[in-house]
């Protein structure tokens, strides 16, 4: 934060905490910053599970699916009208660059067939593989003048921790 600080003259940076594998303390999360817009997010959160079991997340749904995904998702809907109002209101998602290789199993979202592990190839579960795949939908409910969704892709040599995103 003190690094966004020193580049953004005037910028109001605070934390927010919450956690993504419980939909319904999101909601509670954004009633609590008490803010009329929202000049941008940037979902830089997730899990990733070295090995099985299946862990579920408090509404029930696998752990990476439900926290990279619906967590995301979710949170990203209810601060879309705090972002419209800002005059460039941004959500900017950010997703491992090695998961490139896989691939969402959309026959088993929940992995109950395939229980998540880290994978030889891309070292992640396969819903990494579609980062912010629910950006298309937040465009479309901002509406044509509302908030800029983007998809950004971290390297595996340069974190993107620390980092301002344009």
């Amino acid at each position: 934060m003190a690094s966004i600080r020193s580049r953004v003259f005037g910028a109001h940076v605070r934390p927010l905490q919450l956690d993504l594998a419980d939909l319904s303390s999101l909601k509670t999360a954004v009633d609590r910053l008490g803010l009329d817009h929202l000049d941008v997010v940037v979902h830089n959160a997730g899990v990733a599970l070295d090995e099985p079991p299946r862990r579920e997340t408090e509404d029930g749904h696998e752990l990476m699916f439900g926290t990279n995904h619906l967590g995301h998702f979710a949170l990203t809907q209810w601060l879309v009208p705090l972002l419209s109002a800002a005059s460039a209101g941004r959500s900017v998602t950010v997703g491992s660059f090695a998961a490139r290789s896989e691939r969402l199993d959309l026959d088993d979202l929940q992995s109950t067939r395939d229980p998540p592990s880290r994978s030889t190839s891309a070292r992640h579960h396969p819903d990494c593989a579609r980062p912010g795949g629910h950006i298309r939908s937040n465009r479309k409910r901002a509406g044509p003048r509302g908030a800029r969704c983007h998809v950004r892709r971290s390297t595996p040599l340069q974190p993107i921790a620390g980092k301002v995103l344009p």
